[in-house]
């Protein structure tokens, strides 16, 4: 093995084991699919079949909150009329609150593709530096100018990982300091004259470099 991985001009396995993993992502058949209603359920039909799958979402109707397993804060929500989505994350990554025209994605591939949710955090913060002076990845999330702007989960579901993000486009700072307090992180958006929705989506789909992929739209 080391032999080969010499031929093929890389000097270790761990830069021999990115590049494949790259390789077998951008060559992999997505589903890219825009969705329109927010629920759990719209990974299952992916989740069930393991079905490789870019899902996005910009307009929907209401507000609503992606909520860890331990979660239990709900009379917070009900005073802002948010609906609960129950996405089966741990605690770890604490509750994501969206709203109307912010950027929500979900990307679902094989869990034995070794490619974490780093993959594109790290290259979401690279194209947002092109656009902000001070951009910081923070565990899950990404700061610009020390406010979180993006926040994300992963699940592990039937052999496939989901990588969730939200992308804030709307001030929620009031109802983020109520429902969550003042220990988490100062909450943020991107200014959508600076990068629109669309944009930005536009530029995951190209990170994963698909190909030979099905893609439609739902109108």
């Amino acid at each position: 093995m080391s032999e080969y991985i010499a031929q093929a001009g890389y000097t270790n396995l761990e830069e021999y084991t990115k590049d494949k993993a790259e390789y077998i992502l951008h060559h992999t058949d997505f589903t890219i699919k825009q969705e329109k209603i927010v629920t759990s359920n719209v990974i299952l039909p992916f989740i069930v079949k393991r079905k490789p799958a870019f899902l996005w979402m910009i307009e929907n109707n209401g507000n609503y909150a992606f909520v860890p397993t331990n979660f239990n804060k709900y009379d917070k929500l009900a005073k802002y009329n948010i609906n609960a989505v129950k996405m089966g994350y741990d605690a770890k990554n604490g509750i994501i609150i969206t709203s109307n025209g912010d950027l929500r994605i979900c990307i679902l591939i094989d869990y034995s593709l070794n490619i974490d949710i780093d993959y594109f955090l790290f290259k979401c913060k690279d194209y947002l530096e092109q656009f902000f002076d001070n951009v910081k990845l923070d565990n899950n999330d990404i700061l610009i100018n020390d406010k979180k702007v993006i926040g994300s989960a992963t699940i592990h579901k039937n052999n496939m990982k989901c990588f969730m993000f939200q992308i804030s486009y709307n001030n929620n700072y009031d109802i983020i300091r109520d429902i969550c307090g003042k220990s988490v992180k100062e909450p943020g958006y991107i200014d959508m004259n600076i990068i629109p929705q669309e944009k930005l989506k536009d530029e995951f789909i190209k990170w994963l470099q698909f190909f030979e992929v099905m893609y439609y739209i739902n109108r």
